[in-house]
């Protein structure tokens, strides 16, 4: 440290070579571990080289045999039906379907229902099964001529020939109010060899439409009993 011109100069000395020492050990490099294994396959006289995994376009390779399931036959039909569980349910309203001559949903699962409440263009209409051991909450929403299904569902089994019930029923009904004079029985008769096909299920029984019959027209008129009577003519 030296003070020339009112300036203070210093200098600085290596400790090692002022003091006679020895100069430190230069720095190690620190080696990478893939270097190390490189040298060490060289050493044991390992390949080293990058394999070519390039590929020329020109060249033709074989194509390997697709997998074909062999366990169906080529002659088999497959047909376009739509399984029962899947098919898209409808409606039809039948008027005069109930035993009182109200109108009556069915739809083609073999489910139907009677009017409920009305509110503007909506119309309710709930499962026609209830009575005192079962109250089904199944119910119908109807808004002009699209219908939807309830949240709850139907708590006894369907009955697939309810459409052909209903429609047999009110074809009875009519024939009674025509034909005031001619037996129950010939009406149901009738209409049942008209309207029942080979393959419907679920018919109704002829002794129950019998009875309905009857109880439908219990208004007609008594059968004349001597010629002292008064001739209706046909409406």
């Amino acid at each position: 440290m030296q003070l020339r011109n009112g300036e203070l100069q210093i200098e600085w000395f290596c400790n090692g070579c002022r003091n006679g020492d020895e100069p430190p050990p230069p720095l190690e490099i620190p080696v990478s571990p893939l270097r190390n294994l490189a040298q060490e396959d060289l050493r044991h006289g390992g390949n080293t080289t990058i394999p070519d995994v390039s590929f020329d376009l020109a060249q033709e390779y074989e194509r390997p045999t697709p997998v074909v399931d062999t366990s169906l036959p080529d002659d088999l039909e497959l047909k376009d039906e739509i399984p029962a569980d899947d098919a898209v349910i409808t409606y039809e309203i039948v008027e005069s379907g109930t035993k009182r001559g109200a109108a009556k949903l069915i739809s083609s699962d073999g489910y139907s229902y009677t009017k409920g409440v009305t509110s503007g263009e909506r119309q309710f209409w709930r499962c026609s099964v209830r009575n005192k051991t079962v109250k089904c909450p199944a119910s119908v929403k109807q808004y002009r001529d699209m219908f939807t299904s309830g949240v709850a569902g139907h708590v006894h089994p369907q009955d697939p020939g309810a459409t052909k019930k209903m429609k047999i029923a009110k074809k009875v009904k009519e024939l009674a109010r025509e034909r005031v004079f001619e037996p129950a029985a010939a009406i149901v008769e009738r209409v049942m060899k008209d309207m029942v096909a080979p393959n419907d299920v679920s018919l109704p029984k002829p002794a129950n439409l019998v009875r309905a019959v009857n109880h439908h027209r219990r208004l007609r008129p008594d059968d004349p009993k001597d010629l002292a009577f008064e001739q209706l003519g046909r409406r």
